[in-house]
């Protein structure tokens, strides 16, 4: 079962505990996996292209228009340029 929601209205801010070192797709695109938290939780994230290299560990982000599917038996947050508010 593919479970994905697209809310695109919901504001969240996180902190990045941990980012993963880029993957590159057959197309060219750089994709980073990353651990963000909040105080209810954590989620995985995957981030794609320019976002990615800009982001450091302990940073806040603040995610707009981002899904939520499963990977691997894993849930993760996907965004990409416009998630960033």
């Amino acid at each position: 079962m593919i479970f994905r929601l697209r809310v695109q209205c919901v504001v969240h801010d996180f902190m990045l505990s941990s980012l993963g070192r880029p993957n590159v797709t057959k197309d060219g695109h750089e994709v980073r996996s990353c651990k963000v938290a909040d105080k209810t939780g954590s989620i995985n994230l995957s981030v794609w292209d320019e976002p990615g290299i800009l982001l450091q560990p302990g940073d806040i982000l603040r995610i707009s228009k981002a899904y939520v599917s499963v990977w691997k038996n894993c849930l993760t947050l996907y965004m990409g340029m416009l998630s960033f508010k």
